[in-house]
């Protein structure tokens, strides 16, 4: 019983660590790749309780750089207007 548990601990940890790392990595370089790494590893973290934070905070970073990658996106193709860009 106790390795059981031991070898779930584990699990849990690299599943949160994986997520995390890949959030951050998808932050600098191939954002979809890493992004959908994280976002996945993330998803199933959520269900352990031990692993829950790290991956929460995982799923919050790859929103975030995804909404910012939005904005890239539509700046660069001039979609978004000067005064939204450069205010007032």
């Amino acid at each position: 019983m106790m390795e059981e548990e031991k070898n779930n601990n584990t699990q849990n940890a690299i599943l949160g660590l994986t997520s995390f790392i890949s959030a951050i990595v998808a932050i600098f370089v191939m954002y979809y790749i890493f992004a959908l790494i994280g976002l996945v590893t993330g998803l199933a973290g959520l269900k352990n309780k031990d692993s829950r934070p790290m991956c929460t905070v995982a799923i919050i970073i790859v929103c975030i750089t995804f909404v910012l990658k939005i904005i890239n996106v539509l700046t660069t193709n001039g979609v978004l207007p000067d005064w939204l860009l450069k205010g007032m």
